[in-house]
């Protein structure tokens, strides 16, 4: 009786234990079902959040590279400053800076939207030669207007006659053709290729296609011309300030107000040419560096997808700048924008009108 009561009792407490062990799996199970769904919950709104700031982000630069760069060709051609200080370059930095930013970065838009590729293989790659085309036009105009200002600035005799009318329409156009020649191996595949790059959602060149045409367009299309602009920009600075202390040493006598107008013009020179070349550095060395590492390791080299949204939309971003730096830090151009947001606008034709209202009003009086 006594072995019966205790394998009874046993068999309660095997009961109880399985019972116990039963709830405490159903409640471990019931907890990480909460935390998998807290878990898809945050990261559904992570999502969500990136999406929003990627569309709101290329949205703004979308509409400021378009209308900024609209407004730097027309404000010059209202202006009739074609044929001055070099501007022909800076409309065809602003016809390059156009494609990209009312064409290229829609269409990323359009792929972030949709999360994969919204314009298929065939409108990806000619998506990817505009852009290619594009940036390279646009950089190489960069350094036509450093070369231009320096020329302009240190050697004002023979400016005329390097950079006339004529001259100026043979350089912007062998500039078109040059980044046509630079972008044309990835439009057959001979010698490179284009590539719909899911982690920034653009359609770009491959630089895993091909180390040798990688290492080219990458040392053609941002170091050298990174490296020219830069020492342009270094020796006419310095020329500037030489020719400065020798304005100084030879007006000895020469007003303060001379001296300060004189150093104001440094300083925004220096400016200028710090901005341009801090700016060109941001956007295009990462984006080089990445080109690099990637042609070189291309199966084994791998970034996550916030790096490569960085570099690559950052790189696009370029051409929404430009025009705020060859435009807004100069006073003519600044002025020039006024002039042809009034003239849009009809604000001087309304002014004149008030005011001729005014006069004819008081000599009623």
């Amino acid at each position: 009786m006594l072995t019966g009561l205790s394998n009874l009792q046993t068999a309660e407490i095997s009961d109880y234990d399985i019972s116990a062990t039963s709830m405490s799996v159903a409640n471990d199970s019931f907890h990480n079902s909460n935390i998998s769904a807290n878990h898809e919950r945050e990261s559904e709104g992570e999502a969500i959040a990136r999406l929003v700031f990627g569309v709101t982000f290329l949205t703004v630069l979308a509409v400021t590279g378009t209308i900024g760069n609209l407004i730097v060709i027309f404000s010059i051609i209202h202006a009739k400053l074609v044929h001055r200080n070099g501007n022909l370059f800076i409309i065809n930095l602003a016809v390059a800076d156009l494609l990209v930013a009312g064409i290229v970065v829609p269409v990323v838009i359009a792929n972030l939207l949709k999360d994969a590729n919204a314009v298929g293989e065939a409108g990806c790659k000619v998506v990817g030669v505009i852009v290619t085309i594009s940036c390279t036009c646009s950089i190489y105009n960069l350094v036509a207007i450093a070369v231009n200002r320096y020329v302009c600035i240190t050697s004002s005799e023979y400016y005329p006659r390097v950079f006339s009318n004529k001259n100026e329409y043979k350089m912007a156009i062998l500039i078109w053709v040059w980044s046509v020649t630079v972008a044309s191996p990835t439009i057959n595949d001979s010698w490179g290729g284009q590539k719909y790059y899911s982690k920034s959602r653009n359609c770009a060149w491959d630089s895993g296609v091909d180390l040798s045409y990688t290492i080219s367009i990458t040392v053609l299309v941002i170091f050298i011309p990174l490296l020219v602009v830069g020492v342009v920009y270094v020796n006419l600075f310095r020329n500037v300030l030489d020719r400065n202390k020798r304005i100084t040493k030879h007006f000895l006598n020469a007003s303060a107000s001379v001296r300060m107008r004189a150093s104001r013009r440094e300083r925004r020179l220096l400016q200028t040419l710090v901005t341009t070349v801090i700016v060109f550095t941001i956007c295009w060395v990462p984006f080089g560096v990445d080109s690099l590492i990637r042609g070189t390791r291309p199966d084994t080299y791998d970034t996550s997808e916030i790096i490569k949204k960085l570099v690559d939309w950052i790189a696009l971003g370029n051409s929404s700048v430009n025009f705020l730096i060859y435009g807004a830090l100069n006073h003519a151009f600044r002025k020039a924008y006024k002039d042809l947001i009034r003239y849009i606008f009809c604000i001087e034709e309304t002014v004149r009108r008030r005011n001729s209202g005014r006069s004819v009003s008081e000599t009623s009086a």
